[in-house]
C-alpha cells in the first residue's frame, strides 16, 4: 500500500491523475477503473459499520446481528424493505436509512471522496483511499447475489492519500 501526504487541492488532483495514468500505462482493460473512499479521520479503520467496535474481526454473532437488523427493518418498514429486493439493494437501503451494514461507501469521483475526508473532524487529518477496481470481478462478487458470510473484505490494490488541512 502506497501512501502519500497531500497538502492542497492541486496536489490531490495531480496524484489522482498519476494513479489513473498508471492504470492506463499498466495495460488496464476497459473494465478497470479507480474507486475512492474518503474518511474524516486517519485513525478510522477501513471497516464497514456492522464490523466496527468489535473485539475480533470475525465475530460469529455478526451474522445474527445482520439478520436481526434486516428482519426488524422489514417488519417496521415493509413498504421500503420488501421481499423482492436483491440482497445488494436491501443492504444499500439499510445503509441509506442509517442501519449498520457490511457495505463500505466508495465513489468513482475522487472529489466526492475528498469532501468526505474533509467534511468533519476538523481537528483530525482525513484520508482518501484509492482502489483499483475491475467491474467484471465486482459484478461476480457474491454479495450481489446473496447475503455473504463475512463483512470484511478488500479486493484489488489500494493506496492511501493522507490529507492535512
Amino acid at each position: 500500500m502506497a501512501e502519500r501526504q497531500i497538502e492542497n487541492l492541486l496536489d490531490f488532483i495531480q496524484t489522482i491523475c498519476e494513479l489513473d495514468g498508471k492504470l492506463i500505462r499498466n495495460g488496464a482493460d476497459k473494465n478497470e477503473n479507480l474507486l475512492f473512499r474518503g474518511q474524516s479521520n486517519m485513525a478510522y479503520e477501513l471497516i464497514p459499520s456492522l464490523g466496527r467496535n468489535r473485539k475480533f474481526s470475525v465475530d460469529i454473532s455478526i451474522l445474527d446481528e445482520e439478520r436481526n437488523l434486516i428482519e426488524m427493518a422489514k417488519y417496521k418498514m415493509p413498504e421500503i424493505f420488501h421481499s423482492d429486493l436483491l440482497p445488494l439493494e436491501l443492504l444499500a437501503l439499510l445503509q441509506h436509512h442509517g442501519i449498520p451494514t457490511r457495505l463500505l461507501d466508495v465513489t468513482e469521483n475522487a472529489l466526492v471522496a475528498l469532501y468526505f475526508a474533509c467534511c468533519s473532524d476538523n481537528d483530525k487529518n482525513g484520508e482518501v483511499f484509492a482502489f483499483k477496481n475491475n467491474e467484471t470481478d465486482v459484478a461476480n462478487y457474491p454479495v450481489i447475489n446473496a447475503i455473504a458470510d463475512s463483512y470484511r473484505f478488500a479486493r484489488g490494490t489500494f493506496c492511501t492519500l493522507s490529507l492535512f488541512y
